[in-house]
């Protein structure tokens, strides 16, 4: 026999469970807008590198709005009852309501289904919390892209018929850059100034201003 008390079960289940849901904090598992990345000189920013003094622009950042969009829809997804943050809170709300009323109240056998509701709650309304934090981030994100819709932009890096290039723009007084792909399939060249027509996904489609 093991002998394993119904204190250990509550003690076990707090400190695995808490302990899981501040390593994701501290990680970054959290974050609903941003994921820090360093790499090749920048931070990633949702799917997007962040550049100082790249190219022409000074300060450029290359905001890549699709891939935060998918990001974020792919956090939100992630806030399932069953995800590994949700059930690790469970068990920390079980283990903390199980303790107190075990060693508070002296409630033995009887703490059991108390605590299991006390972990459903504590779940339920962690998951509410990251599920509205979640919507609000997606919502800003999409509202970005529609502000790009139709902006004005320079070609930084040439595009061609077919491949990819790079170009800058403005937006909310910050200047930022991304990849982008002609959307008639004709080249353009460097310094040309373009519309931001579509973006699908990741990808973002320009035509030349006339």
């Amino acid at each position: 026999m093991l002998g394993v008390t119904l204190y250990d079960i509550y003690m076990a289940s707090t400190i695995l469970g808490a302990g899981y849901v501040v390593v994701s904090a501290v990680l970054g598992n959290f974050h609903f807008s941003a994921s820090g990345d360093a790499g090749h000189g920048g931070v990633d920013a949702g799917g997007g590198d962040v550049d100082a003094g790249a190219g022409d622009i000074g300060h450029d950042a290359a905001y890549d709005t699709g891939q935060i969009v998918d990001a974020t829809d792919e956090r939100r997804r992630a806030f399932s009852a069953f995800s590994p943050t949700i059930v690790s809170s469970f068990m920390a709300g079980f283990g903390v309501v199980g303790l107190v009323l075990q060693r508070g109240y002296q409630w033995d056998q009887g703490s059991l289904l108390p605590a299991a509701g006390g972990g459903l709650v504590f779940a339920y309304a962690l998951m509410a919390v990251f599920n509205k934090l979640a919507a609000a981030a997606s919502g800003s994100s999409h509202a970005m892209v529609r502000e790009l819709i139709g902006a004005p932009a320079e070609v930084t890096t040439p595009i061609g018929a077919d491949a990819p290039g790079e170009i800058a723009y403005v937006l909310k007084g910050s200047r930022f850059s991304r990849s982008a792909h002609s959307a008639d399939g004709q080249a353009i060249a460097r310094g040309q100034k373009v519309t931001i027509e579509a973006i699908e996904g990741n990808k973002t489609y320009v035509l030349k201003t006339d």
